[in-house]
């Protein structure tokens, strides 16, 4: 799998090529309890879009998001432009048409009309922050993270 990551001109057709990922991303941000993959560098990259994985990981602490059980598996998040393609907004679903969450972007210039992205096993995320031992955070002994991913690679 060859992905140029250079800022700029991101395409539909380019992420067809995504369907497994050779490495697992972080941005360091507190806020981002995630790893990505490939592609989703890829659209970050090119779309200069690390604001979305800002938006999906701010999401992450609201209890409608971390007390909800299905979604501690499975997230399915869209980006969706407005039909004036200034505007957008940005939707966690459990299922489709199952709307949980949902945040109105006033302002993008994102080139792609719509995205979608996965966020799978939130759940080791929060279970391993939940586990102690007296005042001791046992959370270092297994992944405590979730996986943020194109819906090609999963």
């Amino acid at each position: 799998m060859t992905a140029d990551y250079t800022e700029g001109s991101l395409r539909e057709e380019d992420l067809r090529q995504f369907r497994c990922t050779e490495q697992y991303w972080k941005t360091g941000m507190p806020w981002h309890p995630f790893v990505y993959t490939d592609g989703v560098r890829h659209v970050v990259h090119r779309g200069q879009a690390l604001w979305m994985l800002t938006v999906i990981g701010s999401w992450q602490t609201d209890p409608k998001v971390k007390k909800n059980k299905r979604l501690q598996d499975m997230q399915f998040w869209t980006f969706e432009k407005d039909k004036h393609g200034s505007g957008a907004v940005m939707r966690c679903e459990r299922d489709e048409n199952d709307v949980v969450v949902e945040q109105t972007i006033g302002y993008t210039d994102f080139p792609l009309s719509q995205m979608r992205f996965y966020l799978a096993h939130m759940w080791c995320h929060w279970e391993a922050r939940s586990k102690k031992n007296g005042d001791e955070d046992l959370g270092f002994l297994r992944p405590s993270t979730g996986v943020l991913l194109l819906p090609s690679e999963y």
